[in-house]
């Protein structure tokens, strides 16, 4: 046998384990992809109400488990990507602190607009790690600018 004939008997060996190797890979990724996608999908229908309740004082539950929740996933789901879990652990802060305010009756809107922001902040570095360039999050603006 001649090293051409070695090579090919080698080939058509390993080549079936390569291709799972590869195609689990690909699976793998699209469905961390999936998952990131989701996470920024629950994040963005609930964002709405949950905006308003800072505003009418009517707190939807269901988007606030929601939220919490998406949030909770946000480590494990995005364990690699540094800047989206530095925007989770500020809000993760920043929610513990505005509980605590809320709880005492010692918040201000200035609080809850910080709060909010802080949550836009967070959807917009998913955003960015799914590649979506345009996507420009709610920014809620001071008291004042709302008189």
């Amino acid at each position: 046998m001649d090293i051409i004939q070695i090579i090919n008997i080698a080939a058509i060996i390993l080549s079936p384990f390569f291709a799972v190797i590869v195609a689990q890979k690909l699976h793998d990724r699209a469905a961390r992809r999936k998952d990131k996608i989701e996470i920024f999908k629950i994040l963005f229908e609930n964002s709405l109400p949950f905006i308003k309740a800072f505003k009418t004082g009517i707190r939807d539950k269901n988007a606030d488990v929601a939220i919490l929740d998406a949030i909770t996933l946000i480590p494990i789901v995005f364990h690699k990507e540094n800047r989206v879990l530095e925007a989770q652990e500020k809000f993760r802060s920043a929610h513990e602190a505005l509980v605590k305010r809320i709880e005492l009756n010692a918040f201000l809107d200035a609080d809850i607009i910080d709060y909010l922001n802080i949550f836009s902040d967070l959807m917009l570095e998913i955003a960015k790690d799914l590649g979506y360039a345009d996507f420009k999050p709610l920014k809620v603006g001071s008291p004042e600018d709302a008189s």
